[in-house]
């Protein structure tokens, strides 16, 4: 007795490099910033929003990924693997400096907060602030998890080890860096 086909797979949302610097560069403050590391690290959504400013190494040019944020809690990231210090790209130390100039202080020491000092809710910040920008620009709908495969897709593009991209990733196996979150974007298939 034959199995009935498995239904295809839907392609996971990402940005092209051009959706992501259209979307950082129209983006207010903190979420410029928050697109920005979101890009160009391949964070999780609670591993980027559970970033303290000392995590950001700008000597050694690293941000460390130590904690996570999970319903306004800090926690543990999600598995060892997921504790990383991962490289500090100059035009992302440039915008983080920026940043920093209007950061204030708050109880947890976190690098994004809300206005009020309290921590971001990622299901909020995608509803209310990254869909409508999305619609403004006329780039379909993704949530935060769209920059993580659009910086898998990058890494692979510009032909870094799968192993590295892997560890970026804070993956488990390089096979799912691979298969799940690498897409051809734009003419590299060519």
């Amino acid at each position: 007795m034959a199995l009935p086909p498995r239904e295809a797979r839907k392609t996971p949302r990402f940005f092209t490099a051009e959706e992501a610097r259209r979307i950082i560069a129209t983006a207010r403050e903190p979420y410029a910033t928050i697109y920005a590391v979101a890009a160009m690290t391949g964070m999780r959504a609670g591993e980027l929003l559970g970033l303290r400013i000392t995590d950001i190494d700008f000597e050694r040019r690293l941000i460390l990924v130590q904690q996570s944020l999970w319903h306004g809690k800090l926690q543990s990231v999600k598995r060892a693997m997921s504790v990383r210090a991962l490289p500090l790209p100059a035009a992302l130390a440039h915008h983080l400096k920026n940043y920093l100039q209007t950061w204030r202080p708050n109880p947890e020491e976190l690098l994004f907060t809300t206005r009020m000092g309290t921590p971001i809710d990622a299901s909020k910040l995608t509803q209310r602030r990254l869909q409508p920008l999305l619609k403004k620009l006329g780039i379909a709908r993704a949530g935060l998890h769209a920059f993580r495969h659009t910086c898998a897709s990058l890494l692979v593009e510009q032909g870094i080890s799968m192993r590295i991209a892997q560890q970026q990733l804070g993956h488990s196996d390089p096979r799912i860096t691979l298969a799940i979150y690498s897409h051809v974007i734009g003419d590299s298939h060519r």
